[in-house]
């Protein structure tokens, strides 16, 4: 079943070979469904993987794939293979936010411990 989906980039796992032959990097995002938050992890294998180059966290896309299943053992399993994206918006990603603590002066000079450099 092909889907197409406009959603925002939660996360992306970077690209890792996982065989000769084989290798992925996992985009996930998260869309609007009713007044639930919904993520869905997609699959971008191999030569695909170069697509998902350039977006970033936070970012709008567009993303087209398809969802499959397979039967092994009497179990089910599922892919969501995705083979085209699009960011939707001209913006650049979200930058992510940084801790802003100020820095703090040391309340009282550093306790020599001798040669023992162990703290206990």
């Amino acid at each position: 079943m092909n889907f197409e989906l406009t959603a925002t980039v939660s996360a992306i796992v970077p690209y890792h070979q996982i065989s000769e032959k084989f290798g992925k990097a996992t985009l996930v995002v998260s869309y609007q469904d009713g007044d639930y938050t919904k993520h869905l992890a997609i699959d971008y294998q191999n030569a695909n993987a170069d697509k998902i180059d350039g977006i970033g966290e936070g970012q709008e896309v567009t993303v087209k794939g398809r969802v499959e299943s397979r039967e092994y053992n009497g179990k089910y399993y599922h892919n969501v293979t995705g083979w085209y994206i699009k960011a939707t918006d001209a913006s650049a990603p979200a930058p992510k936010a940084k801790p802003s603590a100020p820095a703090q002066k040391p309340s009282a000079p550093p306790v020599n411990l001798g040669d023992d450099d162990l703290p206990f």
